[in-house]
């Protein structure tokens, strides 16, 4: 890219941007997004994809409104590195965001969905960049010889604060602000940074659910449990186990050698602990939904009756078939939630443990 837009520093736009951008500026719609969709997994990007993003970023940067949107990008990015808060004041003062929080298949795309159907969106029609926890990214920290990962955060962080200016730059407020629903899985991974990003205002949705179940969950969504029970790293989730049990484990063990139920355990227990001690729910704002029909749906009853929405909620499924497989992991699972419970307990934190493992 040309380096008028691209400081030294800074990761090159990311081409869930670009796409983003590309669909703005041809002033088409999205298409009919898949994200919300209960019973699907979205694998990992292709790198015809990336190609694509690629080409169109070239003919983007001819455009000068699509220029200004780079260079707004850019100017977030050197305000977020170097601490300047000036737009971070105008932003927080401007939006509220309601941020829903949780391990992959534990209910975080269906509250996210009923979120924006609450807040009068058709989910179907709202880009997956703008709405899903791909995006924006955070990670643990590593530095790998071509990147570093906390500036590729605070880039994709800068993209993501650009969409939203552009996104719900015309949406009518809720009261004093807009309100911005957003997937954030990640956000875990840099608790203190999203909690300076998104302001005081913001508020939290926590999605908990049992990790056998959730491990069995992910592996269906996957391409099924791969052969002698072994990990394999095939969708976008199971990428992510794979980097945070590289990054936690003491032994540096193989993951191809691991059990896959171990491996996602492990995934379960590090995730629920992170996000405990990030510091991303120091504000106390936030509220605790554990997996499961009645729960969901009472969740999403009240996040329609909140904004005054005269749409109707959806129907949560639940396989109740997974409550019966894998028993003889029942009792490693059961030590993994004793551990999250007891550090959430340090933070004053209250873990629902009976509600996951009723």
């Amino acid at each position: 890219m040309n380096s008028t837009f691209c400081p030294s520093i800074a990761e090159p736009l990311s081409f869930s941007f670009v796409d983003f951008l590309a669909h703005w500026m041809d002033g088409r719609d999205f298409g009919a997004q898949t994200w919300q969709d209960q019973v699907t997994e979205q694998l990992s990007s292709s790198k015809e994809e990336r190609q694509s993003a690629t080409y169109r970023l070239e003919r983007l940067l001819t455009n000068a409104d699509a220029q200004n949107i780079v260079r707004r990008v850019y100017e977030w990015f050197e305000h977020l590195s170097t601490g300047r808060r000036e737009l971070l004041t105008e932003f927080q003062a401007r939006f509220q965001t309601i941020g829903v929080i949780g391990i992959p298949r534990s209910g975080g795309s269906f509250l996210t969905a009923e979120l924006f159907s609450a807040l009068g969106h058709d989910p179907v029609a709202v880009p997956s960049t703008v709405a899903h926890d791909g995006f924006p990214g955070a990670e643990p920290f590593r530095l790998d010889g071509t990147r570093n990962s906390w500036v590729r955060s605070i880039a994709s962080m800068s993209e993501y604060l650009t969409i939203v200016e552009l996104y719900y730059g015309g949406v009518k407020q809720c009261g004093e602000k807009i309100i911005v629903p957003k997937k954030l899985t990640k956000a875990a991974y840099a608790g203190g940074f999203f909690r300076e990003i998104l302001g005081a205002d913001a508020e939290y949705i926590l999605t908990v659910r049992h990790p056998l179940h959730a491990a069995i969950s992910t592996y269906e969504k996957s391409g099924g449990l791969p052969a002698e029970g072994r990990f394999k790293g095939r969708s976008a989730i199971e990428k992510w186990i794979a980097r945070d049990n590289a990054y936690f484990d003491v032994g540096q063990r193989d993951i191809s050698q691991i059990p896959y139920l171990e491996a996602y355990i492990k995934y379960w227990e590090t995730y629920h602990i992170k996000l405990a001690m990030s510091g991303l729910l120091a504000s106390r704002k936030h509220q605790l939904v554990a997996y499961g029909k009645s729960d969901m749906e009472a969740a999403a009853r009240s996040l329609h009756a909140r904004f005054g929405s005269a749409g109707s909620t959806s129907v949560f499924y639940v396989d109740e078939a997974i409550s019966f497989r894998h028993g003889d992991w029942r009792s490693r699972a059961e030590q993994a939630i004793n551990s999250v419970a007891t550090v959430w307990n340090v933070v004053g934190l209250e873990f629902p443990r009976e509600k996951i493992c009723a």
